[in-house]
């Protein structure tokens, strides 16, 4: 059985904006990696600078309920009412 170089696969997969995101939901939830909410936030932030939607809902909800960060309601409405959510 091949084995891939699991590091190259995932820098390869973060030149991708929407495979970031997913990733970034993998790690927030540990589906099939380590939970790793700092991380998450981390590629959450970049996928939103390329105005990714899905990563805007995730990093939210996040804010809203403090799911690996500070609590901001406030600030997770704004991404919540940004035009392209």
């Amino acid at each position: 059985m091949k084995y891939y170089n699991s590091c190259a696969w995932i820098e390869d997969m973060l030149k991708d904006a929407d495979a970031m995101s997913l990733y970034a939901i993998m790690l927030r939830a540990g589906d099939g990696v380590n939970t790793d909410k700092k991380e998450a936030i981390r590629l959450f932030e970049l996928a939103i600078d390329k105005s990714v939607v899905g990563a805007m809902f995730n990093y939210a909800c996040m804010k809203m309920y403090g799911d690996g960060v500070p609590e901001n309601r406030s600030e997770a409405i704004k991404y919540f009412k940004r035009k392209n959510l």
